[in-house]
């Protein structure tokens, strides 16, 4: 189904929801003036297992605002590497024990930076590398080959400290297929396939799966950033909204905000790019109705966020976010999957419980990272670059 016919499905299905809703008393309307045409309707229209996929580049069927994304050219599968430096080792998970810094400093970096042609890492290589890197007394467990070909046979690895904390280690996988595979971040990791979970050994309950250090979106390095400049311009996007009185009532309804205080409500948030494939409630406003749906946000985006690390704004179309209920596996997926997509690597990042003071995001042109409050500081102060063109996509 392409852009224009999902449209059309979005409208069938949310003029039903407003009947029904009309018949509890629950449609919201806007006034831009007194003419019956300038009504806008709210209602939500979700598309029970539908998905709507959209990438970086694509503003989208019907943008609320001209993009106000700034167009940093990135080669989403290819973030560089985080140099070695006390940014990167201190933990982006912030748990702090032993064995979490091990896997960040040294010990992580040779298993990431060592070239073997593309071979990949055996067993006797990773005994190697721990024996010149790791401090005395920690340990590597679980190192298994049952079918004599010389690599662990489930790729993880539990690294046990001195003091008897424990991580468990994906090992690494061969950088030049996971660039040709279009390996995701997990993230802040780049696509060498280098993770951790600091939450005891392998196989404990909170390391069976992927992500298991239960991310929020306050987390340290979920998100990205650039030191050279902001990735969205806000003064842009907050004259857009000035300009269109029916996309400023309809984009202020949807996220609770009173229309007199939209360019203190932007101010507050905060712009940054997506370094994983995220669910989001996305809206469109056509023929005078705001349509909600699940969508899927390709990384590389460009989004505003809140204090508690929620994604509020969509910078290239100017649309208004709100948070979405998990991604079933069956879902029938709608737009053309990107390099790399996959349902089961899609993150969903819920609010952090209090809101913070600083944003550890990473920088996506050199991996380093980057220490933000909340907002519009005044730090940077230009864009990193230029803005989409408004016929990009």
């Amino acid at each position: 189904m392409g852009s224009n016919a999902f449209v059309r499905f979005l409208l069938t299905v949310t003029a039903v929801a407003l009947a029904a809703a009309a018949v509890g008393g629950v449609v919201l309307t806007l006034r831009a003036g007194a003419a019956p045409s300038d009504r806008v309707e709210y209602a939500v229209s979700r598309v029970s297992g539908m998905v709507a996929l959209e990438a970086a580049d694509d503003p989208g069927p019907s943008p609320f605002t001209p993009p106000v994304a700034a167009d940093l050219g990135l080669d989403e599968l290819l973030l560089p590497l985080p140099p070695l430096n006390a940014d990167a080792i201190e933990s982006p998970h912030h748990r702090g024990s032993s064995a979490d810094l091990l896997a960040a400093g040294a010990f992580g970096h040779r298993l990431v930076q060592l070239d073997r042609a593309g071979a990949p890492l055996t067993i006797g290589v990773i005994g190697g590398i721990a024996h010149e890197s790791l401090e005395l007394g920690a340990l590597l467990d679980d190192l298994i080959d049952i079918d004599g070909d010389g690599l662990d046979d489930d790729g993880r690895l539990t690294l046990t400290a001195a003091d008897g904390s424990a991580a468990c280690l994906r090992v690494p996988v061969r950088r030049m297929l996971a660039e040709a595979q279009g390996v995701q971040l997990d993230g802040a990791i780049p696509v060498s396939g280098y993770w951790w979970s600091p939450y005891g050994p392998c196989g404990a309950p909170e390391s069976l799966q992927t992500g298991s250090d239960v991310r929020v979106g306050t987390t340290s390095g979920v998100y990205g950033a650039s030191l050279t400049g902001d990735v969205c311009d806000v003064g842009a996007l907050e004259a857009a909204l000035e300009d269109d009185d029916i996309a400023r009532q309809a984009w202020v309804i949807v996220l609770g905000v009173d229309p007199a205080s939209t360019a203190a409500y932007l101010d507050k948030l905060t712009p940054v790019i997506l370094l994983r494939d995220t669910a989001v409630t996305d809206h469109l406003l056509e023929g005078g109705r705001i349509l909600s749906f699940a969508a899927i946000l390709e990384r590389g985006s460009a989004v505003l966020i809140d204090e508690t690390g929620v994604p509020r704004v969509r910078c290239l179309s100017g649309s208004p976010l709100r948070t979405v209920s998990p991604i079933p596996s069956g879902v029938s997926v709608e737009g053309t999957p990107w390099s790399g997509f996959s349902l089961e690597q899609v993150q969903l990042l819920p609010a952090a419980l209090h809101p913070t003071n600083q944003f550890v995001l990473v920088d996506v042109h050199t991996g380093l990272a980057i220490h933000r409050a909340p907002g519009i500081t005044g730090t940077l102060t230009g864009l990193g670059d230029p803005l989409y063109s408004s016929t990009s996509g």
